[in-house]
């Protein structure tokens, strides 16, 4: 088997991973894209559809991790090890067991973990998980954290969208082309380039 960027091949043996990597190619998962960076979140928000107002969603990660091991707790009647990340490693074997209604489970993964993939590491990526198909995972943040004190929604305006992504470019070095630093990432940068008539994007 071929593999087309550094860090697939890990995929290959590992169910989750290769969930991410399928993830930035486009393949519908049950997983959601984050980022530990405000300016890559921000880049996300005013990328596309300049017609229409971008959102940025953030959550208090400590408050997560601490909500994320109780989760596990109250699912499993053993209770999971504590230390900030018993949750992830309890997702690991929970995660394609069968749904409990009542056990609508949330799981966050950061990538550092699997260095090697390219794109991942210049979005300082995360990803969150449940258990199912078309959660919508700012419910599922607001289920297992409860108080609304420790996650928000951040609007943008449509008409900002242009002015920020200037921005980010020329004071942050965020761009499309430095978040895909791969070679489909180039050759879809490339392409949109071409037919935006914009090769500085």
């Amino acid at each position: 088997m071929r593999y087309f960027a550094s860090g697939e091949e890990l995929a290959a043996h590992d169910d989750l991973v290769a969930l991410m990597v399928l993830r930035h190619y486009g393949v519908p998962t049950r997983l959601l894209d984050w980022t530990q960076s405000p300016f890559v979140a921000a880049y996300f928000a005013f990328a596309d559809n300049d017609d229409h107002d971008g959102q940025i969603w953030s959550f208090d990660e400590i408050r997560y991790e601490i909500e994320g091991d109780n989760q596990w707790n109250r699912i499993r009647a053993k209770p999971m090890p504590k230390g900030g990340d018993g949750f992830r490693r309890g997702a690991e074997i929970e995660a394609f067991l069968p749904i409990d209604p009542k056990h609508p489970w949330f799981v966050c993964y950061f990538y550092d973990r699997f260095a090697g993939f390219h794109r991942q590491k210049a979005q300082e990526a995360a990803f969150s998980l449940t258990p199912e198909f078309g959660r919508d995972h700012a419910d599922a943040i607001a289920s297992l954290l409860r108080k609304n004190a420790y996650y928000v929604r951040y609007a943008v305006s449509a008409g900002l969208k242009t002015e920020l992504k200037e921005i980010l470019r020329e004071r942050h070095g965020i761009s499309r082309a430095t978040l895909f630093p791969d070679s489909a990432g180039a050759a879809a940068t490339t392409c949109a380039a071409i037919f935006a008539g914009d090769s500085q994007d």
